[in-house]
């Protein structure tokens, strides 16, 4: 496989190597890519988290379980919770 970086990445990439924290560009890129898969593995995670949650909210809001919107009580709470 071949690669081109742009100037700055280049640069990027042969300080660390230089610095002794990859054995090479390579490494660089393999330990890169792999915090990327991680990364959106991760916010998959997290975004399936959030449907569920949402969907729960729905699901009471169907049954009438929620409460009216009061942004007055809400910036009380949070006033009380953080103290701001």
């Amino acid at each position: 496989m071949s690669i081109e970086l742009s100037d700055d990445l280049e640069e990027y990439a042969r300080q660390k190597v230089a610095s002794g924290a990859y054995a090479d560009t390579d490494a660089l890129l393999q330990a890169a890519l792999r915090e990327k898969m991680i990364a959106e593995q991760v916010n998959a995670e997290e975004l399936e988290a959030l449907r569920a949650e949402i969907d729960i909210g729905w699901q009471q809001a169907e049954r009438g379980e929620f409460a009216d919107f009061d942004p007055d009580r809400i910036n009380r709470e949070l006033d009380r919770e953080f103290g701001v």
